[in-house]
């Protein structure tokens, strides 16, 4: 018997309930990560977060990303229908393939004058426009953990000079120009 689709939006169409767990609890993973995100598709619950930038953080998410990686390779594909077997392709290839990306570590050394933490601040009222006064809050509690999003990035290109990866001397340049 083909069970009925969940209606969660991360697992829409999804009959498998393990599959469709595990797509729903990737997404509110990446929400709780992403939290600029997540304001700017909508959801509200995040608000008055930045994304950790920490080396701590990253290492959070990759491991958070592996083990959902390794619970979608553990559903047997043979006990999904065809729309389901799909969807879990899918995540493996989207999974898998930001983890090999992920593996360059680019927080470490990558400089950009277009994205960083101080281009990133002049977007917030974008992300999520004031609406109302309680809209006010949020926002300024993103602003004041602004320092420690700094403060990370900071931290996680000491580590990648500690290994010799650095950015190229252009972007370094602009980045520091602007």
């Amino acid at each position: 018997m083909t069970e009925a689709p969940h209606d969660h939006r991360a697992a829409a169409g999804v009959t498998d309930p393990e599959l469709a767990g595990l797509l729903e609890e990737h997404w509110e993973a990446t929400m709780r990560r992403w939290p600029t995100w997540a304001s700017r598709l909508g959801d509200r619950r995040h608000d008055d977060l930045l994304p950790g930038a920490d080396p701590e953080d990253h290492e959070a998410r990759r491991r958070e990303e592996r083990s959902f990686l390794e619970r979608a390779r553990q559903l047997d594909p043979e006990g999904l229908d065809e729309a389901d077997r799909l969807t879990r392709e899918v995540f493996l290839e989207k999974v898998g393939g930001e983890l090999a990306e992920d593996g360059l570590r680019f927080e470490e050394w990558t400089v950009s004058p277009r994205g960083n933490p101080v281009t990133s601040l002049g977007w917030l009222p974008e992300i999520r426009p004031l609406e109302t006064s309680g809209d006010v809050e949020p926002l300024l509690a993103r602003y004041r953990a602004f320092p420690s999003t700094v403060d990370g990035a900071i931290a996680c290109l000491r580590l990648g000079l500690a290994d010799g990866r650095v950015g190229n001397a252009d972007s370094v340049r602009r980045t520091l120009e602007m």
